[in-house]
């Protein structure tokens, strides 16, 4: 048993989990606080050996997982026979990264996970829920990204990767199999990764040059090839990029001249100008001039793109006529309202104007009927065209339509579920709430 003491802290708190760390595993960890350091307690009996297989990062991340608050952070008192009264300092973590359910947090050079692990995302070998933080064995880690099941680490070794890998967006090869259980190393030569930018189903990884890897059945990766792209390969045209946006079969691009797309193009969704079916390389977007290289935000599906200026709003592509009175436009169109946020999916899109949301198919008004005072709003996956769930303030769920009135929304049991089925940018949480 190790003994932590926390200064001046009114609260007694206890804490108990399992470690795994080099060459200990089952620590028991009490975290004990008490109100003044100058109290004295015979207590050296009763001490374990020594702490020495207990890194500092370690106990660092034991006490983050404590949840001791900001106010109660000090000097940790570390009891031993060893150390009888050492001290370390309290370090918060350099950043927490949220995928899906499962929570991966950098404490000096060393990564913790917990919690989902259904495609290996903990990076602990197997698929088990990990419900305490548990080390991921990897070099010493300086840089970490990110997105949903799949997670990519800069070492002192190169970049590693463990997770989703479907469509081979991890870049580890033909040979891998879906989920990537334990971390591996990616193959980029001697070039050392500044940046990975991932995404569903692709990902994008800067070391000299960018290069691109996972679906790319339309060549949405701007590579002219129309097939999964499963090891790491360059991106030609790409030299100026500084950001990206995967929207699933159509990719955007930030340069400072203005905005690139590459990928399926047959509805005008790319914004280049063209129906062209596929859009094989990085082109330029169509935009007028005074917006051109000012794009904050990039928003769609399958079939669309909203391109947002400020609170102007620009729309390509086709959403059951949804976007313009063009079926195909073949570039950017600007919405008639001023949009602050906009979310959609290949069967509905809502738009919220100042405290007003809207629905995309009846534009520039009315606004839309809501069951009451609303924290957030989703378009499923599933369901029939124009479903929406909306969370009311008391946190229950309740499931409408577009175009229905206030009295076609009706309770739903399963809105968590529904809320789980969101893909890509079709969900939006409310500054303040709305309707009623």
């Amino acid at each position: 048993m190790l003994i932590l003491i926390h200064k001046n802290t009114d609260a007694v708190r206890y804490m108990s989990d399992t470690i795994e760390e080099e060459n200990m595993r089952n620590c028991q960890i009490s975290a004990a606080y008490t109100r003044s350091v100058t109290r004295t307690v015979d207590i050296v009996g009763r001490l374990p050996n020594a702490v020495f297989t207990l890194t500092v990062p370690t106990i660092r991340a034991i006490i983050g997982h404590a949840r001791v608050d900001s106010q109660t952070r000090g000097c940790l008192l570390v009891l031993c026979h060893k150390f009888f009264l050492a001290s370390i300092d309290f370090e918060d973590a350099k950043r927490v990264f949220r995928g899906s359910a499962a929570t991966v947090t950098h404490y000096g050079a060393r990564l913790y996970a917990e919690g989902n692990n259904r495609a290996g995302q903990c990076g602990m070998g197997s698929v088990k829920v990990s419900d305490a933080p548990r080390l991921i064995r990897l070099p010493p880690v300086l840089q970490v990204w990110g997105h949903r099941d799949a997670w990519f680490a800069k070492t002192t070794r190169g970049l590693y990767v463990w997770g989703m890998n479907d469509y081979g967006r991890l870049g580890l090869g033909q040979s891998r199999k879906d989920c990537v259980m334990r971390p591996t190393l990616v193959q980029t030569g001697r070039r050392p990764v500044t940046h990975v930018a991932a995404f569903d189903h692709q990902t994008f990884v800067k070391t000299d040059r960018w290069w691109g890897g996972g679906q790319a059945g339309f060549s949405q990766l701007g590579q002219g090839r129309r097939r999964a792209i499963q090891r790491l390969a360059p991106i030609p045209g790409s030299e100026g990029v500084w950001r990206w946006k995967a929207l699933g079969f159509v990719t955007f691009a930030w340069t400072g001249d203005g905005l690139l797309a590459a990928g399926h193009n047959v509805f005008g969704q790319c914004g280049v100008g063209s129906t062209d079916g596929i859009i094989d390389t990085l082109t330029p977007v169509a935009l007028p001039d005074d917006v051109k290289g000012r794009v904050d935000r990039v928003v769609g599906g399958e079939l669309q793109a909203f391109l947002l200026c400020g609170t102007r709003c620009f729309a390509c592509g086709t959403n059951g006529g949804q976007l313009s009175e063009s079926e195909r436009p073949r570039t950017p169109t600007e919405l008639p309202v001023p949009v602050d946020d906009i979310i959609t999916n290949r069967l509905a899109t809502v738009i919220r104007s100042g405290h007003t949301l809207l629905n995309a198919l009846a534009l520039p008004g009315p606004a839309l009927p809501l069951p009451g005072p609303i924290t957030r709003l989703i378009l499923p996956k599933v369901g029939e065209s124009g479903t929406m769930v909306a969370q009311l303030m008391d946190g229950t769920w309740v499931k409408g339509r577009l175009g229905d009135d206030d009295e076609g929304w009706v309770s739903t049991l399963d809105g968590a579920r529904l809320a789980g089925q969101v893909v890509g940018d079709a969900a939006m949480n409310l500054p303040r709430a709305m309707g009623g």
